[in-house]
C-alpha cells in the first residue's frame, strides 16, 4: 500500500542528488504555465486559418502553406521569424522535424535525440521503427 513501509533508498539518493543540484535554481510553475497557455491563446487564430493550412506549431512556431502577413513577421515581441521557404518537411511527432529549405539549407530537429538524424531515420521514425544513434 502507498505511504506504508520503508523508502526505496535509490529514490531517496536521487532526490537528494536533484535537490542539491538545483539548488541555484529559480523557477515558478505557474508562471510556466501562464506563459505557456498565452502562447496557446495567442497562436490560435493562426492556427485556425481557413486559407492558410497550418502542418506543424509549437509554443513560439508555425509551418503554415502561405507567408503570413507582414504585420505577423519581425523582429519586435509578438512577431514570427521568418525562416525561409520550406521545399520538404516530414513532422513525425512534437519538437521531431526535418526540413529541406528551398536555399538548400537541411534543419533537423529532435528533442533528446542526436541531431545527426538523417532523411532515411525520420521515414524509419514515421514508419514506427526504431532508430538506433
Amino acid at each position: 500500500m502507498p505511504g506504508k513501509g520503508p523508502i526505496d533508498k535509490s529514490i531517496l539518493q536521487d532526490y537528494e542528488f536533484i535537490h542539491t543540484q538545483m539548488d541555484n535554481v529559480t523557477r515558478s510553475i505557474p508562471v510556466a504555465a501562464m506563459i505557456t497557455a498565452y502562447a496557446q491563446v495567442f497562436m490560435y487564430p493562426f492556427l485556425s486559418m481557413v486559407d492558410n493550412f497550418c502542418y506543424y506549431t509549437d509554443t513560439d512556431s508555425i509551418f503554415v502553406q502561405k507567408t503570413l502577413d507582414e504585420m505577423h513577421v519581425g523582429d519586435k515581441i509578438g512577431q514570427f521569424k521568418f525562416e525561409g521557404n520550406v521545399e520538404f518537411a516530414d513532422f513525425i511527432s512534437p519538437k521531431t522535424y526535418y526540413l529541406q529549405m528551398a536555399d538548400g539549407r537541411i534543419i533537423v530537429k529532435n528533442k533528446g535525440v542526436s541531431s545527426k538524424m538523417t532523411f532515411s531515420d525520420f521515414q524509419a521514425l514515421a514508419r514506427g521503427e526504431e532508430v538506433k544513434k
